[in-house]
């Protein structure tokens, strides 16, 4: 499994990273056009606050867990969903939980 998180983490990375570089580079990038698809859209304000509490679970799971597993700076996990999203920081933690565990157990 191990190597099956390392996999999705760099999957996690580099699809969201192209869209990601993709709105780096938009001109006109601003606070109220990132927030404006929220208010005119229903679908994309229920997949972002999906996506809010979804981060908020794993924030508390990875702090929980890194103290349990001694897994150091589980702020680093944390800093991984906001820039890059979920998709990356869950696979990532996961792969480091995986070997700490094994080494542990």
């Amino acid at each position: 499994m191990k190597t099956v998180y390392l996999v999705l983490a760099i999957v996690g990375l580099l699809v969201p990273g192209y869209f990601i570089v993709r709105l780096v580079l938009q001109p006109g990038l601003g606070v109220a056009a990132l927030l404006a698809p929220f208010s005119n859209n229903l679908l994309v304000a229920l997949l972002g606050a999906d996506l809010a509490v979804s981060s908020l679970v794993f924030w508390v799971f990875v702090y929980r867990e890194s103290e349990r597993r001694g897994i150091p700076a589980p702020w680093l996990f944390v800093l991984a969903n906001l820039l890059v999203g979920l998709c990356f920081a869950l696979p990532l933690f996961l792969y480091v939980r995986h070997g700490r565990g094994r080494r542990q157990g």
